[in-house]
Parts: C-alpha cells; structure tokens; sequence
C-alpha cells in the first residue's frame, strides 16, 4: 500500500480488547518478503516476547507498530485506535508508543531529567516536573537527574531510556534487542530490573529478542516468527512443552530431533519406545522431539551410546551422545545431567528417555 493520509490523530477502531492488534501485515523489501500476513494481538498490561532468528522480521513488525515505516497491506490498531491502514497512517508521535532500542539514543547534551522530559515538551512545566520525578524514582534514578549520558554506567543509561518512554504514558512500549549491547553478568541483571519496573508501572510491553532465554524467562506470553510469518504464539511454557512445529521445537530450547516410526499409539525410535505427549502421529514415519533434559544416561560398558563431549557448566553438563553400533547411524543426542558424575569422552553409556516426547509426522 501507499503511506497514505496523515489524520493528524489515531481513529476509532471497533477493537477495544487489545493494547496492539496487527492484521494480514505484509511487508517487502524490493523482492525480499519480510513480513507475510501477520496476526498478532497485544494483550493490555501483559509482556510479549517476539522471538525469532535473525531475518524473520521481528524489527520490520516492530517499525511498523512504531510507525516508523507503512505496512503493504493490514492493519495496526494501538490503543483501540486505527493508526495503519488503507488510506490512514499516523505518525509515530501520535501513536502513543514509547520505544527503547539498542543504543539506548540518548541525547548526549541533554541532561537525565532533560532527555526523560524530551517527549513531554507539550505539558506544562509544573507537570512535566512531577512527571520526570515519578519515573526517575520508579528507575531509581531520582538523585541523578543532573548527569549527562556519558557519566552513567550502561546499566544507568538504558534504565533512562525506559524512564524516558514511560514518560508521556504510552499505551505500549516497545523494546528492540535492549539488552544485545550489554556484557552478560549485566545483561541478566538488568533484564530482571527493566521487567520489574515495567510491570510496576502496569505497561504494555512487546520485547524483540533472538535470545530464547530472554524471552522464556521474562514474557507473559511469547510469539515465535519464521520467514516473516507467525509460527506460534502461547505461554512460554506452551511453547517450550508443546511446539507447534520442528522448526519452533529447535529454536525455542535445545532439541534433538529423532527420527521414528509411529504405530498410531507410540513411537519405535533407535533410543527405544517412546511414549507421546499430545497428538501421535497417524501410522508411518515421524519425528520425535527430545529435549536433553528428558535423556538419562547411565555408565554401561555394553550401552548403545557413546560419549562424544562433555561440556561442564558446574551446576550440570551438557553431553553429546551418539547412540547405536556405531557412529556412522548419525543419530546423535544430547543430555542435559547432573553435576555430581562426570563423563568423558569415549565412555559407554545407556540412554533412557524419561519423559513423554512430542511428535510430527516426518
């Protein structure tokens, strides 16, 4: 589609349920598709995680929600209101969202309490003040309203940012990657703290991630994409125990997947008969889902596994299995055990899958 009209201001929409709802978005790029008919709804208050590989069009969806960009065709509706669409499309200061990117973008000559205040320039002072106020203390930044950018720690710095996009009230707040740039001890640290702060302040929160444990760990909810199309959307623990598909079973977790035979009730696999959580495959060939915390492996001098690598992490390790006669099956597992029995490389093993496994036709 064309960009459209400019309002002036977002229109009516009939759905009111939804914080965000995106229908049939397509986006091109010349020939490259990057967003394919996505249905996607935001509930109100709740944190979505959008989790994908990178190319799947996470940021194009979130350019768009933003209106930095115009869908091809679909609609955005942002707090009940139709701000993308045939002949209509708002601005991005308009829409109501607060957005937090990688780089923080901070201004590096304005001051905290200035760059917090930036999107409130049409209030009047007395307001603006109390505003800046109430976010810095919700971040925790109330005594460091006078610094610049560069004087904070990076910890600092994208807590102004969240300040900043909470500011004016939005009815969402987008974050893009927040936490890529950041070294890994405070990168899970502050993942923690920016999720609490925002669900004191009851935001609505879309999170674009490639990182699985990001999202797992901190989404009320979690949509998974692939090649610009929404593969899967549910609690992170449905989309971890029950994937849609293989390809949401590998991305989302570790997953090894097996190849069997499906009797219509079970699975006959080279790791043994495995019980089926959910559907079974009908009769014929399928394949199973084996996550590494299902396999357990016991030392057996005449066990069909042998270890390839162990890798040690000290609460547990992670160790790769290939399982028959030989290696050359290219059946090859991995088992996720305890920390109390190493094991080397070379050593026979006996692997046992302890849990219900789920499965696809192949």
């Amino acid at each position: 589609m064309t960009e459209g009209r400019d309002t002036g201001a977002a229109s009516p929409a009939p759905n009111q349920a939804a914080a965000v709802a995106c229908t049939g978005l397509r986006r091109s790029y010349d020939q490259v598709v990057a967003l394919d008919g996505i249905d996607l709804e935001v509930r109100t208050g709740e944190l979505l995680a959008v989790l994908g590989p990178s190319g799947c069009g996470k940021t194009t969806l979130l350019r768009l929600i933003a209106g930095f960009e115009p869908p091809d065709a679909g609609t955005v509706v942002v707090g009940g209101h139709l701000v993308a669409g045939i002949g209509v499309f708002v601005p991005p200061e308009r829409r109501r969202v607060g957005i937090v990117v990688q780089d923080h973008a901070l201004f590096p000559h304005l001051t905290v309490t200035d760059n917090v205040g930036y999107g409130l320039s049409g209030r009047r002072k007395g307001q603006r003040a109390t505003r800046v106020a109430e976010v810095l203390e919700l971040v925790g930044l109330e005594d460091l309203g006078g610094r610049y950018p560069a004087e904070l720690s990076g910890g600092q710095q994208q807590r102004v940012a969240i300040a900043r996009a909470l500011a004016p009230h939005p009815s969402v707040v987008l974050l893009d990657e927040p936490f890529a740039n950041l070294d890994a001890v405070l990168r899970a640290r502050m993942r923690t703290e920016v999720a609490r702060i925002l669900r004191i302040a009851g935001a609505t929160v879309v999170l674009v991630t490639h990182d699985q444990e990001e999202a797992l760990s901190l989404a009320d909810r979690v949509a998974v994409l692939n090649r610009g199309r929404v593969a899967q959307v549910g609690r992170p623990d449905q989309v971890y125990r029950r994937p849609a598909d293989p390809f949401v079973a590998r991305f989302v977790g570790d997953a090894d997947l097996v190849s069997a035979t499906s009797d219509g009730s079970s699975l006959d696999s080279p790791l043994g008969r495995l019980k089926v959580s959910g559907a079974v495959p009908a009769p014929g060939p399928a394949v199973a889902v084996v996550r590494p915390e299902a396999l357990r492996l016991t030392s057996a001098p005449t066990g069909l596994g042998r270890v390839l690598t162990a890798t040690y992490f000290g609460h547990d390790q992670l160790v790769e299995v290939a399982v028959g006669d030989n290696a050359s099956n290219g059946l090859v597992v991995r088992a996720r055990v305890g920390s109390e029995r190493l094991f080397s490389s070379g050593d026979q093993v006996h692997v046992d899958v302890a849990e219900d496994v789920v499965a696809f036709p192949a």
